[in-house]
C-alpha cells in the first residue's frame, strides 16, 4: 500500500516537474441560427480514481463545473470555474480553477481563441498555485471536429521554470445528439525533467425525453518515468440553457469549449 508520504512525492513530481529543468431543458432539433447570444452550461459527475506510484490506490471522485458563454458578432467570450474532489485512504485531493477564453466563434467554420487559467491543487495540508496561457483553436467539418493548442504552464511562485504544453482533440458526432470524443496532451518542461502525458476519451448523449445530456469519460496522466500514473473513470449528467436549446452539436460549435483542458484524474491542469 503506497504512503501517503510517497504520494505526495508523486504529487511533488507534477508540481515541480518544471523547476528541476465544456442538452438542457428541452432539447430539441438543431438550429443552425443562433438567435441567442448567451448560453450556459452545468455539469456535475461521479466516478472511480486510481493513483499507481509504487502501488495501486483506488478511490472515489465529485467533479462538478459551470460556463458561461457570450458570442457577439464575431467576438466570443467564455468563464468556466470547476472544482474535482477525490478521496483516498491518505486523504483528499482537491483542484479548483477558473477559465477565461477570448477570441473568435463561427459555428459554420470555427474558433480561435487564446486562453487563461489559474488552478488550485491541494493535498492535505500542502498545496500549489498552477497558472496557464495559450491558444486553443477547433475547425469544422460536417459531423467531425478536429482542435488543437499549446502554450505555456507555470507554478506560481518564482524559480520554476516554464513548463510548455500542446494538446490535441477530434470530436466526431454519431448524430447531432450523440458525440464521442478523444484528446492527447503533453507537458514539456523547459530544460528537461521528463515529459509528461494526458489522455481522454469520452461519450456525450442526449435523450430527447429528458432535461439533460448524459456523458462518461475516462482520463489518465502518465507522469515520467518512476513518477507515476493516474486513472479515472467519470460518468454524469450536462445541463444548457439558452442558446435557442438546440442540439449538443450546436451547443459545443455555437457556444462552448471544453471547461477543462487536461481531465487527468487526481492531477489536472484546466
Amino acid at each position: 500500500m503506497m504512503s501517503f508520504s510517497r504520494f505526495g512525492v508523486t504529487l511533488a513530481a507534477l508540481l515541480s516537474i518544471s523547476a528541476t529543468s465544456g442538452m438542457a431543458a428541452d432539447l430539441g432539433e438543431s438550429d443552425t441560427a443562433t438567435e441567442s447570444n448567451i448560453a450556459a452550461r452545468i455539469e456535475a459527475g461521479f466516478g472511480w480514481a486510481n493513483i499507481s506510484a509504487g502501488g495501486s490506490i483506488n478511490g472515489w471522485a465529485l467533479e462538478g463545473a459551470g460556463s458561461v458563454s457570450m458570442v457577439f458578432g464575431g467576438f466570443y467570450g467564455q468563464i468556466d470555474v470547476s472544482a474535482l474532489h477525490q478521496n483516498f485512504n491518505f486523504g483528499n485531493i482537491n483542484d479548483v480553477s477558473a477559465v477565461l477564453h477570448l477570441g473568435w466563434r463561427d459555428q459554420s467554420i470555427g474558433t480561435a481563441s487564446i486562453v487563461g487559467s489559474t488552478n488550485r491543487i491541494s493535498l492535505g495540508g500542502a498545496g500549489a498555485t498552477v497558472n496557464r496561457i495559450g491558444v486553443e483553436g477547433e475547425i469544422f467539418l460536417d459531423y467531425l471536429t478536429l482542435g488543437a493548442g499549446g502554450g505555456v504552464i507555470r507554478p506560481a511562485g518564482g524559480g520554476a521554470a516554464n513548463i510548455w504544453y500542446a494538446t490535441g482533440l477530434a470530436r466526431f458526432y454519431l448524430s447531432e445528439n450523440t458525440k464521442i470524443q478523444a484528446a492527447v496532451s503533453g507537458l514539456f518542461p523547459n530544460g528537461g525533467g521528463g515529459n509528461a502525458y494526458a489522455v481522454e476519451a469520452g461519450i456525450e448523449h442526449d435523450y430527447a425525453s429528458m432535461p439533460f445530456s448524459v456523458y462518461a469519460r475516462y482520463d489518465g496522466f502518465f507522469l515520467p518515468a518512476g513518477g507515476g500514473n493516474t486513472h479515472a473513470l467519470m460518468a454524469g449528467l450536462k445541463f444548457y440553457f439558452g442558446g435557442n436549446n438546440g442540439s449538443i452539436m450546436q451547443a459545443d460549435r455555437a457556444f462552448f469549449a471544453d471547461s477543462c483542458r487536461f481531465k487527468a484524474g487526481s492531477l489536472r491542469v484546466c
